[in-house]
């Protein structure tokens, strides 16, 4: 594929404004609307009598693994309206944006973290939705925010790195961010959360342990049915257990991609787990490329792009290697191992925008104030620590949405920890076992699979370090936060 189409080939514009776009688009009808997406986007339509869906992504069932994704559209419209067709997704895992019509009225709804993000513009009859603010520009000319707080986050050491700030709001006039476990109701412009939707249950460990396992296991057979898998495999936790899961597969191609951002144990470890289990392990080298500029030119059009340019060139070299694989991809592996728990000066207090890594923003202390107000009483009633669900909303939506989106550029990807039922599960065990560094959970759920996998050290510089630091008493495990909604 030529690298022109990359900013096209895989997004999706939701309008009623009879413009003309692109060749690369595919144009569906829902409604009065127009549906377009780019020519290698995964759409599913369902049409029945009451509901219309289009599914752009994929869902994938851990019960049912043979299943495609028009049967699994199907299966959660038997529900016939909104809420109950909604609650029937829970158990899939998968990236996507849902477009539902039921009655005239139409919901947007995208996946667990918001990785497929979703933005949404209104004004008078004129309503359009894409993945990529950069395609607002096929409308009308993207006008700059003046709120002079934003400005002062983005032009911050983190902003600058992100390229973009937690919330709703975008960098730019009237446009905003869907948050995740949000739909948006498009014919009243309104947004309202719909997961979770009950309060959080205790799991036991050895309960929860089975069901991962079971979950995981059943995800990765289920993609294994619809293309060839390949997982790169690291010296972390999240690429791990997911190499444990996937033993019971035949033909996965697993590698590592040697790149100077990669950790220098990452090839050595995954080189013995293979080992140890009787798979095969390649290296992937990134090559040389000469068309830097080129890809400059063409990623320039998309507002939100994380990565420096030699990233770019790296993964554009990762794609023509693993094409005609499906990524097996651990990008959301906080499911299982926790998010905001990590080690901190003694000294220090944190506040939620710290942890979000823009201290003594007055922007981001009024986007967190302002989601506290939505969300005080909802986090009471609903038995969940704010942080927790803060971290969902305001850092996964951006950060591994923005990390997501980079890879999907290039590669095709399946996350199998991107699951509702899954977070479910992980939020009613005790905290301590999902301690981001010795995840005991996740030990568990690995053991379960092959306990050899235990014996290979996880990330053994940083386990040295850290072990250093709480040693010398510089750094403690932070296990508990004022929960300021109780």
């Amino acid at each position: 594929m030529g690298l022109e189409n990359y900013l096209y080939h895989r997004p999706h514009i939701l309008t009623t404004v009879p413009n003309n776009f692109p060749h690369q688009f595919r144009e569906f009808s829902l409604g009065k609307y127009r549906l377009l997406v780019g020519e290698d986007g995964d759409v599913t339509c369902f049409h029945g009598s009451e509901m219309e869906v289009f599914l752009v992504g994929n869902w994938y069932d851990y019960r049912n693994p043979t299943y495609d994704n028009e049967v699994l559209v199907s299966n959660a419209a038997e529900g016939h309206d909104f809420a109950s067709f909604i609650k029937n997704t829970f158990p899939y895992c998968g990236t996507f944006t849902v477009f539902c019509l039921i009655n005239k009225e139409l919901y947007i709804f995208n996946d667990l973290h918001g990785l497929n993000s979703v933005f949404y513009s209104y004004s008078g009859n004129d309503f359009t939705v894409t993945s990529d603010p950069a395609l607002f520009t096929l409308f009308t000319e993207l006008e700059q925010t003046d709120n002079e707080w934003y400005e002062e986050a983005i032009n911050s050491e983190r902003g600058k790195k992100w390229g973009i700030c937690p919330g709703t709001n975008t960098g730019f006039k009237g446009i905003y961010r869907l948050l995740p476990n949000s739909y948006l109701n498009v014919n009243a412009g309104i947004e309202n959360r719909f997961y979770p939707d009950e309060p959080v249950q205790p799991y036991s460990s050895g309960k929860a342990v089975t069901k991962i396992a079971q979950m995981l296991s059943g995800y990765l057979k289920a993609a294994s049915n619809r293309r060839k898998l390949s997982l790169a495999l690291t010296a972390g936790w999240d690429s791990r257990i997911l190499f444990a899961a996937s033993l019971e597969l035949d033909d996965v191609f697993y590698y590592t991609l040697l790149h100077p951002y990669a950790a220098i144990q990452d090839s050595s470890t995954a080189e013995e787990l293979c080992r140890i289990t009787g798979r095969n392990h390649t290296i992937l080298e990134g090559k040389g490329n000469n068309n830097l500029k080129e890809i400059e030119q063409v990623l320039s059009k998309s507002v939100y792009m994380p990565m420096a340019s030699d990233m770019y060139i790296l993964l554009n070299t990762y794609y023509q290697q693993l094409e005609n694989f499906l990524d097996v991809c651990g990008i959301t592996g906080e499911v299982l191992r926790g998010s905001h728990n990590r080690a901190v000066h003694v000294n220090e207090i944190r506040t939620a925008s710290d942890l979000l890594g823009f201290p003594e923003s007055r922007y981001m202390n009024e986007e967190i104030h302002s989601w506290l107000d939505k969300n005080k009483l909802f986090c009471r009633n609903f038995n969940i620590e704010y942080l927790d669900l803060l971290y969902s909303d305001l850092y996964y939506s951006v950060v591994k949405a923005k990390n997501y989106r980079t890879f999907a550029h290039f590669v095709d990807t399946m996350i199998p920890y991107n699951s509702r039922e899954l977070l479910s599960i992980t939020n009613g065990v005790n905290k301590k076992s999902k301690y981001p560094y010795n995840p005991s959970l996740m030990k568990e759920v690995i053991n379960t699979f092959n306990p050899e996998l235990l014996k290979v050290p996880f990330n053994p510089q940083k386990s040295r370090y850290l072990k250093l630091l709480v040693k010398s008493k510089l750094y403690y495990p932070a296990i508990a936060f004022k929960d300021i909604t109780r």
